[in-house]
């Protein structure tokens, strides 16, 4: 019997995230051969994390690349206004996290600040490059493509849950999954994953530098960022500001989209993300996924 896409999309998120707990037990193998913060160890990391579940997923789902991951010419003009939106939409991004700040123990900052004394380009590959390639490829990549049987709405907010889950702490799991539904959504109107990739690599690489300045000037106390609501009423204020530019970029976005629908003879992912199968999205898997996050979210 076939397995179904929605199948395929659980098992391997689950797996995913199960190597990605393994390798904090095993990877210290390759840092004591490599080296620590080495550019060959952090290649090695990322292929090993990331790349041995794909290869997997492909050598037993035998689906087609070219059909799952999705590496199609998103324009000049969507990259544009991708990239406008990945800027404009940080301060609803710090929100977030700072909401999230309040209930969970901030670790995001303690984890930029190791990169403080390291090279620019290695904190860049380790915090923004590989993580935009990598983490697309998986969850917009085979994870997304796998949900075309639920409607786009279903299809990205699903996969978001699963990018959230996948980051396996409090902290960044609603700001993870809100970028997740985003990132989905580039993809299913460009038809490709390099706007995905793009506003990931965007969005990271200038929290990174954003975070790392505020940390050598003295100006970021993690512990102290958001110790009640009060203290978010900045970054409301400037979210509410946001919202205007951010609302006008994504109308762009959407008319353009639409506006090349109406053009084209054939239309887009006609039958992708259209329709809603009777099948439930809550596989064994997903629950045993969600066991696990809770329990790492929690205990780690």
């Amino acid at each position: 019997m076939k397995t179904s896409g929605i199948t395929k999309a659980n098992v391997f998120a689950l797996g995913l995230v199960l190597n990605m707990i393994l390798y904090k037990f095993y990877g210290g193998v390759f840092v004591s051969v490599f080296g620590a913060n080495t550019l060959a160890t952090l290649i090695i990391t990322n292929l090993i994390v990331y790349g041995v579940p794909v290869i997997v997923y492909f050598m037993f789902s035998m689906d087609y690349v070219s059909d799952i991951i999705k590496i199609n010419n998103p324009g000049i003009l969507n990259i544009l206004i991708i990239t406008a939106i990945s800027v404009f939409i940080q301060p609803l991004l710090m929100l977030i996290s700072g909401i999230s700040s309040l209930f969970f123990e901030p670790k995001t900052a303690d984890y930029i600040s190791t990169f403080m004394t390291l090279p620019l380009y290695y904190t860049i590959l380790s915090t923004a490059f590989f993580p935009a390639l990598t983490e697309e490829i998986a969850f917009r990549g085979i994870v997304f493509s796998n949900l075309k049987e639920k409607t786009l709405l279903k299809a990205c907010v699903f996969s978001g849950l699963l990018f959230g889950m996948a980051h396996l702490n409090g902290e960044q799991f609603f700001y993870a999954f809100f970028m997740g539904i985003i990132f989905s959504y580039f993809v299913q109107r460009t038809d490709s994953i390099i706007s995905s990739i793009v506003s990931h690599f965007v969005i990271n690489g200038s929290q990174t530098l954003m975070t790392l300045y505020m940390l050598k000037q003295g100006t970021y106390n993690a512990q102290e960022s958001a110790a009640s609501f009060a203290d978010l009423l900045p970054n409301i204020k400037l979210a509410a500001i946001s919202l205007i530019p951010l609302a006008t970029l994504f109308l762009v976005f959407e008319g353009n989209y639409r506006k090349k629908q109406r053009s084209s003879s054939v239309s887009m992912n006609i039958s992708e993300y259209a329709f809603d199968s009777d099948e439930s999205m809550l596989k064994p898997s997903f629950f045993i996924f969600l066991v696990v996050f809770a329990a790492y979210a929690l205990f780690s």
